[in-house]
């Protein structure tokens, strides 16, 4: 995060703070004085006060005891007693008129007292609490990926005709088969369920819900996992690494604001970036197109100058540079790259399925229930991160790791299957019967029939709208200390054995 964006954060925390007390000031010391039931003996309230052009409003400022200022026009000097003529204090030398830093769009026109202006402001402010959504904002196509130059080999003249990949144009990128778990020490495990989910989507044509096939329903908001364990040679996975830790912060940062352009890149794209060694400058002296090194030198170029413009497009600061961490220093939980060993390297692989699966699980509740209203987006973001343990989309943990869906214990996974079960009841599928129950108690075997239905059904609803193996949750194969569950609302005196509560089915009893 900027220091301007942390800025406006502060000051927006201070703005709902402010907001806050005045109404409770308002409901337990003002409005009791409106209505007569108490009567104001002391100080004038040290508030900004009222201007008004109301007599009657003045009388009710006056009678609760908040400061007031009595516009009247020039035509009531006549009939007007005045007691004292005061002088004017001037803005200048008691209020800062410097121009903001840091120009934010102009978001509303009109009266100061219209509620409109209210309105607004909180529209904004929820667009501002927003992540950005690389898939479904635009359903753009994803940033250019340079081409490699041409050999004269590709410009001799053949015979025969060429093939067309429509196949692969359809069914996006060839290559390894994604539905099926890779096998590596460093590659995190997954959780059953959703591995034979995945594994059994049906790939049928049919079940392809948007005829109109983009590019960017193919990409990934984040670096695909499975690619770092996909390189056979060991200093290529090397590289790929080390160039994800010096990158990671501002990949995930270009994602945490609504207005960020920031768009799905596919996973040659992102191979091709990782795999680059972007602090290397290339040779600008020119040298003849025939020679391969110097085509290769133009080439890296070409992908150095677009991760700088894909990373300075998204960061907020013109300042900011792609990165503040000198190559060979990279770290990961402040151990040096060169200490890691395999259940670190896990570690960061995990990350990053995480990563992808919240913002893939977001992409597919935007995209399914679109709402016209902006203001709704923090609203239906907020639901996607009730079915993780922090309720964070983009800043969670290692700790979490081993809890939330990722949990051994059956008991813990519960209400954030829950959750996820009620997230899905909005989208307009055919769902499972059990996607409509609700009830306090679960036994043992529903909430393990629960958890198989909806990684089915998100896996496959997944498919069918983005033509492309989801990314699912894993778990990490040790435990990271630290992690801090949600306080307890209830305490069980004789629970039953074998069964899940479903909590949000428990309601306080109403007052005596």
């Amino acid at each position: 995060m900027s220091f301007e964006r942390a800025r406006l954060t502060v000051r927006e925390a201070q703005r709902a703070f402010l907001e806050l007390m005045a109404c409770l000031d308002y409901w337990d010391i003002y409005k009791p004085r409106l209505s007569g039931q108490e009567k104001f003996f002391g100080e004038v309230a040290a508030v900004n006060g009222c201007f008004t052009y109301n007599m009657g409003v003045c009388e009710d400022m006056y009678r609760i005891g908040v400061p007031v200022y009595l516009i009247r026009s020039q035509f009531h000097y006549e009939t007007s007693r005045v007691k004292d003529v005061v002088t004017a204090i001037r803005p200048a030398g008691n209020v800062n008129m410097n121009l903001a830093t840091t120009s934010y769009p102009v978001i509303y026109r009109g009266a100061a007292t219209s509620l409109e202006k209210y309105s607004s402001h909180y529209q904004w402010r929820r667009l501002y609490q927003s992540f950005a959504n690389p898939f479904n904002k635009h359903r753009s196509s994803p940033i250019f990926e340079p081409s490699p130059p041409q050999s004269s080999r590709s410009n001799r003249y053949s015979p025969y005709q060429r093939r067309t990949q429509t196949k692969r144009s359809l069914d996006g990128p060839a290559g390894r088969n994604k539905f099926d778990d890779p096998v590596d020490p460093m590659f995190p495990p997954p959780i059953p369920a959703w591995r034979d989910a995945l594994f059994n989507v049906d790939r049928a044509e049919k079940n392809f819900v948007d005829k109109e096939v983009l590019p960017s329903d193919f990409g990934y908001a984040f670096p695909e996992p499975a690619l770092f364990v996909a390189f056979e040679k060991p200093e290529r996975r090397t590289s790929a690494l080390q160039s994800w830790l010096r990158y990671r912060e501002a990949f995930i940062y270009r994602l945490t604001f609504e207005a960020s352009d920031a768009r799905p890149m596919s996973g040659k794209a992102w191979r091709d970036l990782l795999c680059l060694d972007w602090l290397k400058t290339p040779s600008k002296t020119p040298k003849p197109a025939s020679d391969t090194s110097f085509q290769k030198q133009s080439k890296n170029s070409t992908r150095l100058e677009l991760l700088q413009d894909n990373l300075n497009s998204c960061l907020e600061s013109t300042s900011s540079v792609v990165s503040d961490v000198p190559p060979g220093k990279e770290t990961w939980c402040g151990k040096p790259f060169s200490s890691l060993t395999t259940p670190d390297f896990e570690e960061i692989l995990w990350e990053l399925s995480e990563l992808n699966f919240r913002q893939e699980l977001l992409a597919l509740h935007l995209r399914i229930t679109s709402s016209p209203n902006p203001t709704h987006l923090s609203v239906r973001q907020y639901k996607v991160s009730r079915c993780f343990p922090g309720r964070e989309l983009l800043f969670f943990p290692l700790s979490e790791a081993t809890h939330g869906l990722a949990s051994d214990d059956q008991e813990e996974r519960s209400p954030y299957l829950l959750a996820m079960q009620r997230l899905m009841r909005d989208w307009p599928s055919k769902k499972p019967a059990i996607f409509y129950v609700d009830r306090l108690r679960w036994s043992s075997k529903e909430t393990e029939t629960l958890e198989q239905e909806i990684a089915k059904y998100y896996t496959q609803t997944f498919y069918n709208y983005f033509r492309r193996a989801p990314i699912i949750p894993r778990r990490l194969s040790h435990t990271v200390p630290g992690f801090k569950p949600l306080p307890v609302l209830f305490e069980y005196l004789n629970r039953a054995p074998q069964v899940n509560y479903d909590l949000t089915q428990i309601h306080p009893l109403p007052p005596p």
